[in-house]
């Protein structure tokens, strides 16, 4: 059974740019190295606070470093919504 789509919260949009940037590089040497499909998309959702919130989600591809970050399985993104970091 092929494993599905993960989703990690990063925190605060303020916080998350060094974060986003070695998820990027990650995902990159993985793709140099062979991975096909290895893809992550990040999103920023409002919140209640002052700041916003940034998720990345993890293509079923990168199942196994999704679950080393600690990050949950869900559905598939709209991936419309979503900002590419890596892959796609």
């Amino acid at each position: 059974m092929r494993a599905g789509w993960y989703r990690l919260e990063l925190g605060d949009a303020l916080s998350t740019p060094g974060e986003i940037a070695l998820l990027a590089a990650q995902c990159q040497a993985l793709r140099l190295s062979g991975q096909a499909g290895a893809a992550i998309y990040t999103r920023q959702c409002g919140t209640e606070g002052l700041h916003c919130r940034v998720e990345a989600y993890f293509s079923p591809a990168l199942a196994e470093l999704a679950r080393k970050l600690g990050a949950l399985p869900c559905r598939a993104p709209a991936l419309a919504e979503l900002v590419c970091i890596c892959g796609g």
